[in-house]
């Protein structure tokens, strides 16, 4: 499962979400359905709306929680019939009823988004290596991020306090590392998977 999610501007403005009118919205594709890197209307599967109040109030973490825990009941397997038949309109493969298992590939979206979702903390140091934006020429920066080198970034902000965890670019632990093996480096992308792929710029045919 590709999931996605963003604030989207309720006003006509499209340049941005400056009328302060948003609204949370989150879906998923199954991706093992793709015939090409592009989505379609009738894949995608919106799944939460949530108003700009409602996410200020309970943050990603609350409002994303039962996500979390349905993810995890689908990676053990789940049997449904009604899964079953939606997965063969969904992949177009024939399916026969059993146990349904299911895991998430990428959480995609913007860079707001991204770093909202992933924890991190604006865009001053990039999420998958250590290059700094007010110093994008120093070599050793480029050295590559590591899931087990932000575990312990993270353990060490919980015990020596954020500051140490602002400097490498991360407020706190996601949401989605509840999920075993989650990857927040590489799983969750850079904003031009959304914008490039499954929004059909960069459509194969």
């Amino acid at each position: 499962m590709l999931f996605h999610s963003d604030e989207i501007d309720t006003a006509k403005n499209q340049l941005g979400s400056h009328s302060g009118r948003t609204i949370l919205v989150a879906s998923f594709v199954i991706a093992n359905g793709f015939s090409t890197r592009t989505t379609s209307p009738s894949q995608v599967f919106t799944f939460l709306l949530a108003s700009k109040e409602v996410v200020k109030q309970y943050g990603r973490e609350r409002i994303f929680r039962s996500t979390v825990e349905e993810l995890l009941i689908l990676r053990q397997g789940m049997y449904s019939n009604f899964a079953y038949s939606q997965l063969t309109v969904w992949t177009g493969i024939a399916t026969s009823i059993g146990t349904v298992f299911a895991d998430i590939v990428a959480w995609v979206g913007d860079n707001k988004e991204q770093n909202l979702v992933g924890g991190w903390r604006g865009t001053a140091v990039c999420r998958h290596c250590h290059l700094q934006l007010n110093d994008p020429d120093a070599p050793s920066s480029a050295a590559l991020r590591t899931s087990r080198e932000h575990e312990e970034m993270i353990q060490r902000m919980e015990l020596e306090g954020s500051d140490i965890g602002h400097r490498a670019g991360i407020n706190g632990r996601s949401f989605l590392c509840e999920l075993p093996d989650f990857d927040v480096i590489y799983q969750i992308t850079q904003d031009h998977v959304m914008h490039d792929e499954l929004e059909g710029v960069d459509q194969i045919p």
